[in-house]
């Protein structure tokens, strides 16, 4: 018996189209909610503020005078809500063949934990804070939480910047309660060029849930002493 063309098309069934599975990243937040992680097995991020000669900079990544945070790479654009908690003051050691060469958040004991008054370095005086200056200089470090994720993190205010630290600091003893600030920048020139200064632009009230994060912060501070991810020692350790 002879199918017809037309007999034979009949009997094929149609394929249908499956459906396009849709997915969306955010779909994957909140992953690792359930997972313990103490306070003392984490390192706390810090917030820099680009330059022309950092490397994150790039022609179609990070712009220079934009915040960045130096273990997740999140760019915040050209100001940040921050929310300091807890403010320390130590001493930083650059130079320019080397770069960072040593941190230290007291002035006391170094991120090596060398003491400072026994500085490996032979930079360290005495009296460094006083008439003869050494050649570290010295740090503001605000531990806070940056305002829309509560993620905690360092802003250290250090060179040009350490003015805005101080100004940070003062607002903050003076009116006396937690406040969220923004934080921007403005540029400067020098015989070496351009670049951006940390600026405090202005400050607002807190959230209660914000507030509550803070003291929660606060407290793991007293408690235990946590690591500051420092990336430039990180590269000349490795």
């Amino acid at each position: 018996m002879t199918v017809k063309k037309e007999e034979k098309a009949a009997l094929v069934t149609p394929v249908q189209p499956s459906a396009v599975a849709t997915y969306s990243p955010s779909a994957a937040d909140g992953f690792f909610d359930d997972q313990e992680a103490p306070q003392d097995k984490l390192i706390v991020p810090r917030i820099k503020l680009l330059q022309s000669n950092s490397t994150e900079v790039t022609e179609d990544g990070a712009k220079i005078g934009t915040y960045l945070n130096n273990i997740t790479k999140d760019n915040y654009g050209e100001s940040l809500q921050f929310i300091p908690v807890k403010f320390t003051f130590g001493a930083l050691l650059i130079t320019l063949e080397d770069g960072m060469k040593c941190r230290s958040a007291d002035g006391i004991t170094s991120i090596f934990g060398d003491k400072c008054v026994q500085c490996p370095f032979g930079e360290y005086y005495k009296n460094w804070r006083g008439k003869i200056p050494a050649k570290c200089g010295e740090t503001i470090e605000a531990m806070g939480l940056i305002a829309d994720t509560l993620q905690p993190c360092v802003v250290s205010f250090r060179s040009t910047s350490y003015p805005a630290g101080k100004k940070l600091l003062s607002s903050a003893k003076l009116m006396g309660k937690l406040r969220n600030y923004v934080l921007g920048s403005t540029i400067a020139k020098n015989d070496k060029g351009r670049f951006f200064v940390m600026d405090i632009k202005s400050s607002m009230d807190v959230s209660l849930n914000q507030l509550e994060e803070a003291v929660k912060w606060k407290n793991c501070l007293k408690e235990k002493k946590v690591q500051i991810h420092d990336d430039e020692l990180a590269k000349q350790a490795d």
